[in-house]
């Protein structure tokens, strides 16, 4: 938690999980398979498992609501907006590095 890290990989993976409701079978399948393979290389050291996992976790809802047409997409939108805000605002304050260094 008290490591900073960049890249584009969160970003890619939060992609990978907007497509996944919404994809079709076939399109699933090769998902998944894509999906396991970047599971492998976020076990190696220097790779961020964390940013991964979160980009993934944060395009599931996303997919979600884009998957239930335009009404359910703008009930939804700023509910996943807000709370993208608050992760954001809880992980920018340093409050789980001082939680987790007692």
């Amino acid at each position: 938690f008290d490591q900073v890290t960049v890249g584009a990989s969160g970003m890619i993976l939060g992609y990978a999980g907007a497509m996944l409701p919404i994809a079709t079978s076939t399109g699933r399948r090769s998902l998944a398979i894509w999906l396991v393979q970047v599971a492998v290389i976020s076990l190696f050291p220097g790779v961020s498992w964390q940013g991964h996992l979160g980009g993934f976790l944060a395009g599931l809802p996303c997919g979600w609501a884009l998957r239930g047409g335009a009404v359910r997409f703008r009930k939804v939108a700023p509910l996943i907006l807000a709370g993208a805000a608050l992760l954001a605002a809880v992980a920018g304050s340093g409050l789980i590095a001082r939680l987790t260094a007692r």
